[in-house]
């Protein structure tokens, strides 16, 4: 025959209390092991229910902070480049000329307007094609203009431009004087022109009071 175990009730409840710290104990070292907390969460059967795992707050909390960290190193990383990118972005719009280009306009002022005359023995001077190139005038107007009648002068629809071929770099000065008159004229005048720019073939402009 078996032996009967006789217990006293405050035997059982201290009993029973050890079994549920050390109940606690393990989820308390389960909980550690996945960076969670020991929540309880009410009595279910006389007993309480224990989950182990961080809670909705926690993830939140956790979420926030990541989502710092990260910003916080995408500004670092962006200050970091901003210097290099400066560096090696071109800036938009900026052409970079060649040396034969950079060397052509030391022979003049590029701010300076010259009268039309002095203009063209530049543009003659600089022509830099080994052909015989064309000279070209460009008139910036003050509104768009149509003219009809002049096959050397040509309007754009969209814009208030106007480009002309005045004639050769080889032609006498005063025939290019005199196509350029004609174009000044048909343009209505120098009240409706803005800005005048003469130039030869793949060479640098020459501006025109």
């Amino acid at each position: 025959m078996g032996k009967i175990r006789v217990s006293k009730f405050g035997d059982e409840q201290s009993e029973l209390e050890q079994k549920k710290k050390a109940e606690a104990r393990r989820y308390a070292k389960k909980a550690a092991k996945v960076g969670g907390k020991v929540h309880v969460s009410g009595l279910k059967g006389g007993e309480r229910i224990k989950t182990v795992g961080p809670t909705e707050a926690d993830l939140a909390e956790a979420e926030k902070a990541l989502k710092k960290q990260v910003t916080v190193q995408v500004a670092e990383t962006t200050e970091k480049t901003a210097g290099v990118k400066k560096a090696v972005k071109p800036k938009v719009g900026h052409r970079v000329r060649s040396r034969q280009y950079q060397e052509l306009i030391k022979g003049f002022d590029q701010t300076k307007h010259y009268d039309f005359a002095e203009a063209v023995k530049i543009v003659k001077q600089i022509a830099r094609t080994k052909f015989t190139g064309s000279v070209e005038a460009h008139f910036n107007l003050t509104k768009k203009t149509n003219v009809k009648g002049l096959d050397f002068l040509k309007t754009e629809r969209k814009f208030p431009l106007a480009h002309a071929v005045l004639g050769k770099t080889n032609d006498p000065e005063s025939k290019l004087m005199e196509t350029f008159e004609k174009c000044v004229k048909s343009l209505g005048g120098r009240p409706s022109i803005q800005r005048i720019t003469i130039s030869a073939t793949m060479s640098p402009g020459v501006k025109v009071s």
